[in-house]
């Protein structure tokens, strides 16, 4: 059975969580119709190129992950870097260490995939990701615009060799 059902409404809803408030509805709501929609997270899964890592206590998604294999913004030095395209943990297992086994888990399956680099785009307002990141060994290496919408939002580039 494909984790997709399950992906699709835990990805919006853990984004929602994360962002509403900052962004207003219109935009938000173009975000995540564009972006966390049954159709895509089928295309998603099945796409070679992104692998998803998948949390669950108790039957119930809890967090997580996706890489995405590709081409690197020019500020990340290193051809055979990975991108962290999605890191959540849902507000209930927050504080509880779950984010720190995903990030083990991605760092496990970046090492496996051959790569030692790691880079990943977070929002400068989003202070708690970056705290997050620092503590996991990225470092800033420049920046580019996220859509939110209509709203174009200046995401922190962040890397980690391993």
């Amino acid at each position: 059975m494909s984790d997709a059902p399950e992906l699709s409404v835990f990805a919006e809803r853990c984004y929602r969580d994360t962002f509403a408030s900052a962004n207003t509805t219109a935009d938000l709501e173009a975000f995540v119709a564009a972006t966390y929609s049954l159709t895509l997270q089928e295309t998603e899964l099945a796409n070679a190129a992104i692998i998803t890592l998948l949390g669950h206590a108790n039957e119930s998604p809890i967090a997580f992950a996706q890489l995405r294999l590709g081409t690197p913004p020019e500020c990340v030095d290193a051809n055979d870097s990975i991108e962290l395209q999605r890191f959540y943990v849902c507000r209930a297992a927050q504080g509880c260490g779950v984010a720190n086994e995903l990030m083990a888990a991605v760092v496990s399956t970046v090492r496996a995939l051959r790569s030692n680099v790691l880079w990943l785009g977070v929002w400068e307002h989003n202070a708690r990701a970056m705290a997050f990141y620092r503590r996991h060994g990225f470092a800033d290496v420049g920046s580019h615009v996220f859509r939110m919408g209509s709203d174009g939002q200046i995401d922190r580039i962040d890397v980690r060799t391993l």
